[in-house]
């Protein structure tokens, strides 16, 4: 008979606070970019807090850059 080995001998064991699944949120943002203005008005009010300014990159005859849903 083989002999058996505890291959995970020196790896300790992870503190049960990391194993725990954080609640997903119930709501989701959606952004039109297109019909955004760019004045970032709900950027503060998000609930999941996921709203951000668009790259200045993406649409450079913009004047004021929409904002998107990270």
């Amino acid at each position: 008979m083989p002999a058996v080995y505890d291959h995970h001998k020196g790896i300790p064991n992870v503190p049960k606070k990391y194993n725990l699944k954080k609640a997903r949120s119930k709501a989701i943002a959606v952004v039109d970019e297109d019909g955004c203005t760019g004045c970032e008005a709900c950027v503060p009010f998000c609930p999941v807090d996921c709203i951000e300014p668009v790259p200045l990159g993406r649409y450079p005859d913009a004047v004021i850059p929409p904002v998107s849903v990270r």
